[in-house]
Parts: structure tokens; sequence; C-alpha cells
């Protein structure tokens, strides 16, 4: 009988710590889901990329968020990229929906190429008093190269030159066989980067893009030459012609003074000759 008062007690005290203990529990898996919207892909080594999480909620009761964040495997057990909203908690109504601010993510440079897993970890109250924490099922994502990344680049900003050289036709012989040049370095990048050795690739790229500089710089050079040239025979052709109409000037100047002396010449013989007519 005496083990009755204290099986009492204990039975009261679980009762007691059952109500004053808030509960933490786990949200069935289809009350909420998360959808990641990343800024570009794909990914690279090395890389800061930027993602936004939409979360839909399918419960019944409101929720309110507390943390959320992004786990990779790269990271350690408790490592998350994300926010913590303990101090401004948001409120997802009924069945509502949400988009976090973006969060930042720091890819590391030496991270193992191909794929990588990740989840959402959240942590709220779902009602007026059920605290939970809930977990996404686990994603991938691709990381790679950061040579290739560079490769991509390197690669529209060469082809894109290219283009350009080709369509001024160069009137240079010089920067037409450097333009010939650059097509075949740039020839020999491709079939490297399709087997996947981007840093081989890209000093091909790096000497076509050269090559190509060079080739501008020097068809610049020779229309300014020929430009010079031009105008030298435009001044030469305007002095030619200033001196031609001075000499026309000159000859006509000369021929009307030389026609004015002779006719003031003319004239006083023709008076001394009258008086010796009357004499006679």
């Amino acid at each position: 009988m005496r083990l009755l008062p204290l099986l009492t007690t204990l039975i009261s005290i679980s009762l007691i710590c059952m109500l004053c203990v808030k509960p933490l529990s786990a949200l069935e898996t289809n009350e909420i889901s998360v959808s990641l919207y990343w800024e570009s892909q794909p990914l690279y080594q090395g890389d800061i990329a930027t993602v936004r999480i939409a979360l839909k909620s399918s419960s019944a009761e409101q929720l309110l968020i507390y943390y959320i964040g992004i786990h990779f495997d790269w990271m350690p057990e408790d490592g998350f990229y994300g926010y913590d909203l303990s101090d401004d908690p948001v409120l997802i109504q009924s069945s509502g929906s949400y988009i976090f601010d973006p969060i930042s993510i720091q890819i590391p440079i030496n991270a193992s190429l191909g794929e990588h897993s990740y989840f959402v970890g959240i942590e709220g109250r779902q009602g007026s008093t059920t605290a939970f924490s809930w977990d996404s099922p686990t994603s991938t994502v691709q990381i790679r190269h950061f040579s290739e990344k560079y490769y991509s680049i390197m690669m529209s900003q060469v082809e894109h030159e290219l283009n350009e050289s080709i369509h001024t036709k160069y009137e240079s012989a010089e920067a037409r066989s450097l333009v010939q040049q650059a097509q075949s370095e740039f020839a020999k990048a491709q079939p490297l980067a399709l087997e996947g050795k981007w840093q081989e690739a890209l000093p091909h790229l790096y000497n076509a893009s050269d090559l190509l500089e060079q080739a501008s710089e020097i068809e610049r050079l020779n229309a300014e030459q020929k430009a010079s040239q031009q105008t030298f025979l435009l001044y030469g052709i305007i002095i030619t012609v200033v001196v031609l109409v001075a000499v026309a000037v000159t000859v006509v100047v000369l021929r009307r003074r030389r026609r004015r002396l002779a006719s003031e010449t003319a004239q006083p013989s023709e008076t001394d000759a009258e008086p010796s007519a009357e004499q006679s």
C-alpha cells in the first residue's frame, strides 16, 4: 500500500512536466515544400553563388519561421548558409508561401568536381505552441572546375573578336596573317575543351585574343598612315593649284603692264610727227 502514494506522486510529476515542456516536433513531409532559385548556373569551384528559397506551406495552421538555411556536404555537420530570424520571425499563413531574401554561398575552391548534396533546414513554430524542426529531402547540385568558367568567358570573347575581324576585311596583309593565326589557335582550343582539358585549352584562347589585338593595332596604324598620305596629297594638290593660280595671275598682270607701256610709248611718237608735216 505504501507504493500507491509514491506512484501517484510520480504520475502527477510526469503530467506536470508534460504540460510545462513545449513540444518539439517535425512537420509532416508534405506540410512544407521548398524550391531553390539560383541566380546563375552552372556553379564553379570558388564561386560566390546566390540563391533564393521559396517556401510553400500546406499546414492548416500558421507558421512562424525563426531559422532557415542550407547545408552542403562540404560543410561541418552543424554548418548552414542562411538567416537567424528569431528577432523578426517570418509569418506564413495557413497554406501560404514566402520567398526569402537571397543567400550568398561560398563554394570552396577545392570542392571536389561533380555532384554535391544539400538540404534546407527550418526551425519555427506551428500554430501558437508547437515548435518544430524540419529538414527538406536531400537534393544535389553540380560543381564544375573553375577553369571551365574562365574558358567559357574567353571562348565567347574570342569568338566575338574573330567574327568582327573577319567582317572588317583588313587591308593590311600583316593584319590578315595575324587573324589567320588567331583562327588556328582558336581551333586548337576546342578539341581540348571537349576532353575537359580546360587548363590546356585556355592558353590557346589567350594567344588568339593577343593575335587579334595585334592585328587590330596594325590595321589601325596602316589606316592612319594612309590617311596621312592622303592628307599630304591633298595639301600638295592645293599648293599646286595655288601656285598655278598665282602664276596665271602674274602672267596676266605682266601682259597688261606691257600693253599699257607699249600704248604709252606709241602716243608721243604720233604727236611729234604732226609738227614735222606742217613745216614741210
